[in-house]
C-alpha cells in the first residue's frame, strides 16, 4: 500500500507511471505483431523494471526512476510475502499509464485523495480488516503484526475465498461457466484466474466442456484500457446450454463515446491467443486466428 501515510506525495508520480508504461510497450508491444498498445499476453514481455532509467542522485525527475520508486514497482509485480514466502500472486505488466489502472487501485489517486484514501487496494484491504476480519472500525495496518495474518483471516476466508476447483456437482447438473479477466485488471490477479483455472483443468479433464477462461488483452477491471472491453458473454452462454455448443472465440469490441466499434479482437479460450495473419486490418478481429501460444 503506497504511499504509506502520505496521501499527498505519492511515491510513484504520474511522470514514474507514465515512463514505466511507455517502457513496457516499447518493449514488447510488437511482440504480438501488431504495434497497438496492447500487450496480447503480459507473460512473454521481455522487460525487467530494472531496465529502467535510474535517477541521477536519486533525485526524483522526468524520465528517470529512483531507488524508492523501483522497489515500489517491483514489490506491486513481485506480490506479497510473507516471511519472505509469497503468499498470493503480483501484478502482470499492463495499466501503469492507463487512466483507471495504476494511478486508481495502486498509488495516490488524486480523485481519491480528498476522501482520505489513497487508492482502491487501500480502500477495500483496510476496510475488509477492519470490519471482516476483526470488526473493530480502529484498526490500524501500520501497527498490525502481519506474522499472524493467517490464522487471522481464517475464518472470514472460509467464506471468501473462491478457491475450490471442485465444480462436479454443477457440471452433473449441465452448468456451464465462463470465466473472463482483463490482462490488466488492478484488483484482481489475473495470474490468480488463471492459476485457479489450470487447476481446474487439472483436477477434471473435461474442465473445457463446461467451462472455459478467455483473458482481454488490455482491459482493466470490469471495462476500461486501451483493449477491447465490450465482450456479449450472455449469447455464449445461451448457446452452451441451449445448443449444446462450447464458444470456440467470442468476439470483444473497443466502443467510442457513440457505441461504434473502433477495434474487434477474437477472445480465444485459454491457453490460446490471437495470432495477427500479418496482412489484414488489425482493428478487425477477421485478421486474427486463434492458436496455442
Amino acid at each position: 500500500m503506497y504511499p504509506d501515510g502520505d496521501i499527498d506525495d505519492p511515491v510513484l508520480t504520474p511522470a514514474a507511471l507514465e515512463l514505466l508504461g511507455s517502457s513496457i510497450l516499447a518493449a514488447c508491444d510488437a511482440e504480438d505483431g501488431v504495434a497497438d498498445g496492447v500487450l496480447n499476453d503480459p507473460r512473454r514481455c521481455d522487460f525487467e523494471p530494472e531496465d529502467l532509467p535510474r535517477c541521477a542522485g536519486d533525485r526524483s525527475g522526468d524520465g528517470c526512476v529512483t531507488a524508492a520508486q523501483l522497489a515500489a514497482i517491483n514489490a506491486v509485480y513481485d506480490g506479497p510475502t510473507s516471511n519472505g514466502e509469497p503468499v498470493y500472486h503480483g501484478f502482470n505488466y499492463g495499466g501503469e499509464n492507463d487512466g483507471g489502472g495504476w494511478d486508481s487501485w495502486v498509488v495516490s489517486a488524486p480523485q481519491r485523495r480528498a476522501a482520505g484514501v489513497p487508492n482502491a487496494q487501500y480502500g477495500f484491504g483496510t476496510e475488509l480488516f477492519k470490519y471482516f476480519v476483526f470488526s473493530d472500525p480502529d484498526w490500524d495496518y501500520t501497527a498490525y503484526d502481519f506474522s499472524t495474518w493467517k490464522e487471522d483471516v481464517a475464518e472470514t476466508a472460509a467464506i471468501l475465498n473462491a478457491t475450490d476447483t471442485d465444480l462436479g456437482a454443477f457440471r452433473d447438473n449441465g452448468g456451464k461457466i465462463i470465466y473472463w479477466t482483463g490482462w490488466s485488471d488492478l484488483a484482481l490477479a489475473p495470474l490468480g484466474t488463471i492459476d485457479y483455472y489450470e487447476r481446474l483443468e487439472a483436477g477434471d479433464p473435461a474442465a473445457r466442456d463446461y467451462a472455459r477462461l478467455y483473458m482481454l488483452p488490455g482491459v482493466l477491471h470490469c471495462a476500461g484500457g486501451p483493449g477491447p472491453d465490450s465482450v456479449d458473454c450472455l449469447e455464449s452462454i445461451r448457446a452452451c446450454v441451449v445448443d449444446g455448443s462450447a464458444p470456440e472465440r467470442l468476439l470483444a469490441s473497443k466502443l467510442d463515446r457513440d457505441g461504434q466499434p473502433t477495434m474487434t479482437r477474437p477472445l480465444c479460450p485459454y491457453p490460446q491467443v490471437a495470432v495477427y495473419d500479418g496482412n489484414g486490418d488489425p482493428n478487425d478481429e477477421t485478421s486474427f486466428a486463434c492458436a496455442a501460444p
